[in-house]
């Protein structure tokens, strides 16, 4: 199931995480599904945000206690941050 959804500052773009790991972007413009990002080992994805210039996506996991951050444009994971004693909400 779908956990949280947050659009893109421009309003073209939708990103949504779930229990299955993964954090999809998809195109307002197109209605399609234009990138699939996952974290490098198994977590159930509890929360998705953008940041204010539509480039960096973030997740927070309720299992791992990490939050993932992803390039939008490439898909690229550019960092893992860990530290958290508790499920990201």
């Amino acid at each position: 199931p779908v956990a949280d959804v947050a659009f893109a500052p421009s309003g073209n773009a939708v990103v949504s995480c779930g229990a299955d790991g993964s954090v999809r972007a998809f195109d307002l413009v197109r209605y399609r599904n234009f990138r699939t990002m996952r974290p490098p080992e198994a977590a159930q994805l509890g929360c998705v945000a953008v940041d204010p210039g539509g480039e960096i996506v973030a997740a927070g996991s309720v299992d791992t206690f990490q939050v993932f951050l992803w390039q939008l444009k490439t898909g690229k994971l550019l960092d893992v941050l860990s530290g958290h004693e508790g499920p990201i909400s």
